[in-house]
C-alpha cells in the first residue's frame, strides 16, 4: 500500500523539476530575445533619429529657398 504514494511523489518531484527547468530556460530565452529586441529597437531608434535629422534639415533648407524664392517675387 506504500509502494504507489511514494512513486506517485518521485513522479510528481520529477515533473516539478522538469517544469523548473524549463522555465528556467524559457527565462533565459526570453531575456535573450529580449535584449536582442531591444538591440534592435535602439539601432532602430538610431536610425531613424538620424533619418529625422536629416529630413527636418532638409524640409529647412527646402523651406527657406521656398520663403526666400517666393519673397523674391
Amino acid at each position: 500500500m506504500l509502494e504507489p504514494p511514494l512513486q506517485l511523489e518521485k513522479s510528481s518531484n520529477r515533473q516539478a523539476r522538469a517544469m523548473n527547468s524549463a522555465s528556467r530556460a524559457s527565462v533565459a530565452l526570453e531575456a535573450l530575445g529580449s535584449n536582442h529586441a531591444v538591440r534592435a529597437t535602439w539601432l532602430l531608434s538610431s536610425k531613424q533619429m538620424l533619418a529625422v535629422r536629416r529630413a527636418r534639415l532638409l524640409s529647412l533648407r527646402s523651406a527657406r529657398a521656398f520663403s526666400s524664392h517666393s519673397s523674391a517675387h
